[in-house]
């Protein structure tokens, strides 16, 4: 994208998106346009285009739209090198209208970002206030003659016609009427005990601002010793969604003394269920709020590997100061970097942290995120988001910080780039910059977790041939509900599954069980953020209600065995079950090892929501060991039952220190399995 293109070909790679933007604004300019890449176009003035040239406009439109997984960002009024011309009120209306005609030709909807009122140069000021010295007696013997109220009138007539005006405005693609009618981004909150992430997550979906002791985060969790402690030990879900305005929709209430301007004020938005939010909303961020003590360090690893989640948020402290990456943290940010998963910074507690505190916070933030390289071997560029100093308002952030917020999650597609927010969950500071953020973030072009643990280009994963392929539904909980029956909730990660298609269609391979046995299972219901739903598509979540074959019992009692974590639905043939193994051979790259990777060691298996105790059985090379930094091909042998995997799979070896990540590149080992009728 033109933003990440300028600032990584910048000769000055670590100044701040911030400043950057306020030196492009002060010489009347934006970089110039990219043309072979990105979604973001520079529209000059689109006022009443002939047939042909709407045409090129839709299909260019739709380029873009392409470009950036269903959004496109339009800057009107501006050249294509980038200078900010402005366009007056009359053609930047016909502008907008024409705009908004190639969007319905696309099933796309427009709304208005920004705009920003053209000054005049430096050179026309000098200019006109030249003339107007010079004219000054003139003009008072012009005004002796005529009347005053008529020259005024004159005068506001020629500064309407100077005024111009620059507007981004953002293009979004409405989903088909066979997909949800949402756009859904799943966000892992990440971070040690005590840092404030259950207490940020209350305040942005429940609008609950905290009292200094920790008493919001009282709406999410879910057991009694979670209050007693204080500290999560589950993966809660939260879901805030934002109309095509950008306008949030979450559980606060208007009526609420503690709803303010950061939170939805329609009456008619209002909600206080997960079905009313995504009834409402043009795009669904959920959130994944991960366990922050290191007694349930394994549950948050479940969630970063298993929820495949699109981008991850770490949240610290501001009063903790340089000591603000504690030992839990960098573990969090190893699983982050590990998985490739784009991340971003929020910084709370700044309400009672000194400034030297927050200084030397995000100076440690930035100077370790600057040295930690990714599994692809790119570099990291930290850029804080704050609003201006002369802004009085918290709540309010300054133009320069909007366009910093909006800029940088326009180009999250180039995950180097890591945003740092400083807000407060007492006061609700800064928090209109985190909403601009989520509402501006698209979806990732391709899944994370789809792609090898070793790096490949993420161009290689097609999307439409995920929606295409036959389908694997990863099982993460599994319920027995009165009057329902067997409910498996998980990700579905490749295909899709409709309630309206034929019974022979939403019948799957259920399995496997410890001797690598298959059932057949059929999916009766669909629900999705507890609403009811005819569908559900590769990389979402979902609770599927199943009948399991007509000899298998309801309470899961049958011979079979018992429906677990870690099973899979695969679309398979009545003829032969899916194959399973017990080992498998895999391209291992070794984060981190003592005394070196070597044939017997001994770890945890992590894919999806498999996860279980493997031995390295031989290392492809001489001597056979492998050191931390170093990449090899290992075949490793499952401990237990033997599970169902696919080539390219990505997991975690992991045992105490040592950290590993691969990714499977031959199965070996076949089990023989049949199905249990």
């Amino acid at each position: 994208m033109r933003y990440a293109a300028y600032v990584m070909h910048s000769k000055h790679k670590k100044t701040a998106l911030k400043d950057l933007w306020q030196h492009q604004q002060t010489m009347g300019c934006l970089p110039p346009e990219v043309d072979h890449q990105g979604n973001i176009e520079y529209k000059f003035k689109l006022v009443d285009p002939s047939e042909v040239r709407m045409e090129h406009l839709i299909t260019q439109l739709k380029w873009r739209l392409a470009e950036g997984n269903g959004q496109a960002l339009y800057e009107l009024g501006v050249n294509d090198d980038g200078t900010l011309t402005g366009l007056s009120d009359q053609d930047m209306s016909a502008t907008l209208d024409t705009l908004r005609r190639m969007a319905e030709a696309l099933n796309a909807e427009v709304s208005i970002s920004r705009e920003v009122k053209i000054n005049k140069s430096s050179d026309e000021m000098d200019l006109q206030n030249y003339k107007k010295m010079n004219g000054t007696k003139k003009k008072q013997d012009y005004r002796n003659n005529h009347d005053q109220d008529q020259d005024e009138e004159e005068e506001q007539q020629q500064q309407q016609q100077q005024e111009r005006c620059v507007i981004e405005a953002l293009v979004r693609q409405r989903t088909p009427i066979d997909a949800p009618s949402y756009t859904d981004i799943r966000m892992a909150i990440v971070g040690d005990t005590g840092s404030g992430k259950s207490t940020f997550l209350a305040h942005i979906s429940h609008g609950i601002k905290d009292t200094g002791h920790g008493t919001a985060r009282i709406s999410l969790l879910r057991h009694p010793h979670e209050i007693e402690t204080g500290n999560t030990s589950c993966i809660a879900h939260e879901m805030i969604g934002y109309t095509c305005d950008g306008v949030l929709v979450n559980s606060a209430s208007s009526g609420d003394d503690n709803s303010d301007i950061l939170y939805n004020d329609h009456d008619d938005l209002e909600t206080t269920s997960w079905e009313q939010i995504c009834a409402s909303s043009s795009k669904v961020v959920t959130f994944l709020d991960t366990c922050g003590h290191v007694k349930y360090f394994r549950t948050t690893i479940s969630a970063l590997t298993g929820y495949a989640p699109d981008y991850a948020m770490l949240v610290v402290p501001a009063t903790l100061g340089s000591s603000v990456l504690t030992d839990m943290a960098r573990e969090h940010l190893s699983l982050v970097f590990m998985l490739d998963v784009p991340l971003c910074v929020v910084v709370t507690k700044i309400d009672i942290a000194s400034n030297d505190q927050i200084q030397r916070c995000l100076y440690t933030l930035k100077t370790f995120l600057s040295s930690v390289s990714g599994v692809r071997n790119q570099r990291r560029l930290p850029v804080v988001m704050t609003p201006s100093t002369t802004d009085d308002d918290n709540d309010a952030p300054s133009t320069h910080a909007d366009i910093d917020a909006v800029a940088t999650a326009m180009m999250r597609d180039d995950s180097s780039t890591v945003p740092i927010f400083l807000v407060s969950n007492v006061t609700g500071a800064h928090m209109n910059l985190i909403h601009q953020f989520l509402n501006a973030l698209s979806k990732p072009s391709y899944s994370t977790t789809a792609t090898a643990a070793i790096p490949i280009s993420p161009s290689s994963i097609s999307q439409s041939s995920l929606l295409e392929d036959p389908v694997e539904f990863q099982i993460e909980q599994v319920y027995t509900l009165p009057d329902i029956g067997v409910v498996v909730g998980g990700l579905l990660r490749q295909g899709r599954i409709n309630i309206n298609d034929p019974d022979s269609q939403r019948t799957f391979a259920l399995g496997p069980n410890s001797q690598g046995d298959f059932i057949q299972a059929t999916v009766v219901s669909i629900h999705r953020h507890r609403v009811s739903s005819h569908y559900v598509h590769y990389g979402q979540t979902a609770s599927l209600a199943i009948e399991l074959s007509s000899n298998a019992d309801a309470d899961q009692q049958h011979p079979w065995g018992k429906i677990k974590k870690g099973m899979v639905l695969l679309a398979t043939d009545d003829t032969h079950p899916p194959e399973t193994y017990t080992t498998f051979e895999a391209t291992v790259f070794v984060l981190h090892h003592a005394t070196g990777l070597r044939p017997g060691t001994c770890g945890t298996v992590r894919s999806g929501f498999i996860r279980q105790l493997a031995r390295v059985v031989a290392i492809q090379q001489d001597p056979p060991v492998l050191a931390s930094g170093q990449q090899g091909l290992c075949v490793f042998r499952f401990l237990g039952d033997p599970e169902y995997l696919r080539l390219g799979a990505q997991f975690l070896f992991m045992e105490g220190t040592f950290k590993c990540l691969g990714s499977v590149t031959k199965l070996v080992g076949k089990i023989n399995g049949k199905w249990i009728r």
